[in-house]
């Protein structure tokens, strides 16, 4: 098993192009493995839509203000994996533990128009798949 993690690693290292796309005649780049990103249940509902959280109750009345709700998790979770691939990389730093990347983009609501939302993303060294850190709206979207 390790062969084929490690060719399929070569592979993506060979493709770079692939995480580069054209957006409004820009050349922007996106998250290497976005679509292995991954959110996890208890992210959705202990954090970004806790509204006694500490540090999380401010992003609830974000993301409930948007129409998302503990109820329905799996619509935020499905949101977010979708910034995570149609966002663009604000940031990206590189660390003994892995790589933090810093995505940002319009952030698919159950209503209105897309607010502009902010998400970190961890891939930790030796690993493959991006997971979800914190999201957050974007500087100046506090909507």
């Amino acid at each position: 098993m390790t062969r084929w993690v490690d060719e399929f690693r070569a592979e993506i290292a060979d493709d770079r192009r692939e995480l580069l796309r054209l957006v409004d005649g820009l050349v922007v780049a996106t998250m290497p493995n976005a679509p292995l990103a991954t959110v996890a249940m208890e992210k959705i509902l202990l954090y970004l839509l806790a509204e006694t959280h500490p540090a999380g109750r401010s992003k609830a009345t974000f993301f409930i203000r948007h129409g998302f709700s503990p109820s329905s998790w799996q619509v935020l979770k499905d949101a977010l994996i979708d910034l995570a691939q149609q966002g663009t990389i604000a940031a990206a730093v590189e660390t003994e533990f892995g790589t933090k990347y810093i995505v940002e983009g319009g952030l698919r609501v159950p209503r209105e128009a897309s607010p502009w939302a902010r998400t970190v993303w961890f891939v930790s060294q030796g690993e493959l798949h991006p997971r979800l850190v914190t999201a957050y709206p974007a500087q100046g979207d506090k909507g």
